[in-house]
């Protein structure tokens, strides 16, 4: 059974309901929202194995309730074989429809044309539960027209000041038996999930955003989690970004107080198409860093160093073959602290 409860402001119980199980086994309930009318939605996903013919995957639900809890309806999504459809949050409008985020086929509804793999999925619900569209992120070809391979997902949302969303979750950048390919991924999409930018993160081995927020200044609040030593080493990060998703500071948590770093600018600049430099770099303490060069868009072009550093002044190799003339941007991650520098490269 579901279990769902209402609490009073002082915690105590004004009334509970018991909801029917929508799967038998291993079902999962991350999301919830309230609606204007104080209508809930409850979405998560279950195991289907043995239970729906011809899939073996998760399957989505939403539970849709009146204000005391009694179920007005319940939806199951159904992906394609062998392809996990998950819910992890919603916003409900203002309208009566819902956004909601998690993972599913690799296909944008209504279009059953596409059918690979799963994706970053953003989808508008309407006030019946059935899909309005849905948008796939994080797979070459949809989405940021980047290469990525199964699974990516967002985990948390959030309505940004123009009425548009911002998404955080894990993007994967390899191939999808290898967890250390994961990144922290960030999008911004407007009113109709239509992508304005993204970006993607790297710390350690492995990262992810578990939550995002809006900030009051345009820019966005991020908790998220670096994984190394083959899972056998965990750290959860406060990071702040700018309105761009360019990051301003992060703040770890459990770990010890922040090292100081530096970042010059590379030498010679404007770097020549084709050419080649150095940049020189300082840790006051010895760090797992990593040094990379991305492009306008926040797209990772070059990784220059990264692991762990002793501490001291390194210098690294810039080598611009294969890049495009433009402006891109050369950032430093190290002990819990981000400095970036502007990189112009010439034709």
């Amino acid at each position: 059974m579901i279990m769902l409860i209402r609490l009073g402001r002082n915690g105590e119980k004004i009334w509970s309901r018991e909801i029917p199980q929508v799967f038998r086994i291993a079902s999962e309930l991350p999301a919830l929202a309230r609606s204007r009318s104080n209508e809930y939605y409850l979405g998560g996903s279950g195991d289907t194995t043995n239970l729906h013919p011809g899939y073996d995957g998760r399957l989505a639900f939403i539970i849709k309730t009146d204000s005391n809890g009694q179920q007005l309806w319940r939806k199951i999504y159904i992906g394609n074989f062998h392809s996990n459809q998950t819910i992890r949050d919603f916003i409900a409008l203002e309208d009566g429809s819902l956004m909601a985020c998690g993972q599913g086929n690799g296909h944008s509804y209504p279009d059953p044309g596409w059918n690979t793999g799963e994706d970053g999925c953003l989808w508008k619900i309407a006030p019946d539960g059935d899909v309005i569209w849905q948008r796939n992120f994080g797979f070459d070809g949809k989405g940021d027209g980047i290469t990525s391979h199964e699974p990516d997902e967002f985990y948390s949302m959030d309505r940004t000041r123009d009425g548009g969303f911002i998404l955080a979750g894990q993007l994967r950048s390899g191939p999808a038996t290898d967890d250390s390919t994961l990144s922290a991924y960030l999008v911004k999409v407007d009113s109709n999930g239509m992508q304005q930018w993204w970006r993607s993160y790297r710390f350690e081995s492995t990262d992810r955003f578990w939550k995002v927020k809006s900030a009051s200044d345009g820019g966005y609040i991020l908790v998220g989690e670096s994984i190394w030593n083959n899972f056998a080493s965990r750290n959860l990060y406060l990071m702040k970004t700018d309105s761009l998703g360019f990051c301003e500071g992060i703040t770890s948590v459990g770990s010890p107080a922040p090292v100081s770093i530096s970042l010059d600018t590379p030498y010679p600049h404007p770097l020549a198409a084709q050419g080649s430099g150095t940049v020189r770099y300082t840790l006051a303490q010895a760090s797992n860093l990593r040094l990379s060069l991305h492009d306008a868009l926040g797209r990772e072009a070059r990784v220059l160093a990264s692991g762990f550093t002793d501490a001291g002044e390194h210098i690294a190799s810039v080598e611009s073959g294969g890049l495009a003339p433009g402006l891109y941007l050369l950032r430093l991650l190290a002990g819990g602290q981000a400095v970036q520098k502007t990189v112009i490269v010439t034709r």
